[in-house]
């Protein structure tokens, strides 16, 4: 049986915001070109995690951490390549779509602009690539210079997908992504999230149970900042090994009843 490779390993991670430790050697592997479902109550570490897999937690100056992060065979943390390449390697969806303030062609490019990686004349090339790859292109080929405002939130976060989609990463993290859409945009997400695998690599943190189910390979559960238990997707939700886990699973499925 042949495995894929881990493109990212966390090591005994540690992470504090001033006195608080919030994330407790923690540790991961992730497949390349597999879906990892993150679960867990809120405040538990899940987006924290996400943070510090591109670096988001560098300005915040009460931030500390011990521990590795290797992507690609290298710790992020003690290479020389600048943040912004890292943060074009591993990108980040959010959960409230983050639109900039410029037309759809303009977030669009806004990532080949700022990190040089074609020429101007290449640009309307890959914004197309990266739109059909998101199935936006048919509904804004002919709004391309309107406000990205104007698009529904559902649209807006197909969108943010495919503006992350045009520098080609190799990683993309999404936190809560169709938490605030409705249950046709939500399928759309989910079945984008699927094709999405053939090309990157992608970490979903999500509150659904059924969600994970449906989309994740591999799934780990989290709570208090530290790794409960983890594993391949059906053995996990068919026979997880910890009560704490199991309690979770329980709860969390009587509170969709």
């Amino acid at each position: 049986m042949v495995t894929n490779m881990k493109i990212l390993q966390v090591i005994n991670f540690n992470a504090w915001f001033g006195e608080s430790h919030v994330l407790k050697d923690i540790n991961l592997e992730l497949e390349e070109n597999s879906i990892t479902g993150i679960i867990g109550p809120s405040g538990s570490g899940k987006t924290t995690i996400m943070r510090c897999l591109n670096r988001l937690n560098d300005s915040n100056s009460t931030y500390k951490y011990d521990g590795k992060i290797i992507f690609d065979g290298e710790d992020i943390y003690e290479t020389k390549m600048p943040v912004h390449h890292l943060r074009q390697q591993i990108g980040m969806i959010f959960q409230v779509p983050c639109v900039f303030p410029k037309s759809i062609y303009g977030n669009m490019i806004f990532g080949l602009k700022n990190l040089k990686l074609m020429k101007k004349s290449e640009f309307p090339g890959a914004v197309e690539k990266a739109l059909k790859a998101a199935h936006l292109f048919d509904e804004v080929k002919d709004r391309l210079h309107e406000d990205a405002k104007t698009l529904s939130v559902g649209q807006q976060q197909r969108l943010c997908i495919a503006r992350a989609l045009t520098v080609n990463p190799r990683v993309i993290m999404m936190d809560e992504p169709t938490s605030a859409l409705d249950p046709k945009s939500t399928t759309a997400i989910e079945k984008l999230i699927l094709e999405l695998k053939d090309k990157v690599t992608l970490i979903v943190v999500t509150h659904n149970i059924e969600q994970a189910k449906r989309i994740a390979d591999h799934v780990v559960f989290i709570c208090d900042g530290r790794v409960v238990e983890q594993g391949e997707k059906n053995e996990f939700f068919t026979n997880p090994k910890k009560e704490e886990t199991k309690e979770y699973i329980k709860w969390t499925r009587c509170e969709c009843e």
